[in-house]
């Protein structure tokens, strides 16, 4: 499936956090496989996320400027139109942060998520299956089958990724 064709069936349900992004670029780590698959299924990000991806990614996982841009380059076309993190979702993320006991920067993600209209958060910020906000149901990727419906083996190869990442 190309690049183009990939873009056009962007699953506008699920945000996928920093930690799909960055395993989806380790392939030594044993959660790659199950990175990639939920990143080639598409999805909707935030500028949030990025910025934390090219900031971990660079400074603490040591890859090249070239193979941050790279990995970008194919997250826009995966992820295209990440969510700005305007006043309003600052706000939803302080109610959260009390309401649900997260941490500020996880509440952030989950209320892009909520204001994108997401009903699935792939993350491994907190307990597999967890409601946030009445309506966004985090789904752990990285564990054992999860709850709300995201299946390891489910997706299609990225051969982008494969080519920079050598898997």
């Amino acid at each position: 499936m190309s690049a183009a064709t990939q873009a056009a069936s962007v699953r506008a349900d699920t945000f996928l956090d920093t930690g799909v992004l960055l395993y989806a670029t380790a392939p030594n780590d044993r959660r790659c496989a199950a990175a990639m698959q939920a990143l080639a299924a598409g999805g909707v990000t935030s500028r949030q996320v990025l910025s934390e991806f090219t900031a971990i990614a660079y400074g603490q996982l040591g890859l090249s400027w070239p193979d941050v841009r790279e990995a970008l380059s194919i997250f826009s076309v995966l992820c295209p139109k990440p969510i700005t993190v305007e006043l309003s979702t600052y706000e939803r993320a302080l109610e959260l942060a009390d309401q649900e006991s997260l941490v500020f920067q996880d509440a952030l993600i989950a209320a892009s998520a909520l204001m994108a209209g997401c009903s699935r958060l792939l993350s491994s910020m907190a307990q597999d299956g967890r409601v946030l906000g009445d309506q966004l149901v985090v789904c752990n990727p990285f564990g054992p089958p999860p709850k709300c419906g995201f299946r390891k083996g489910v997706g299609v190869a990225m051969s982008d990724v494969g080519r920079i990442y050598p898997i």
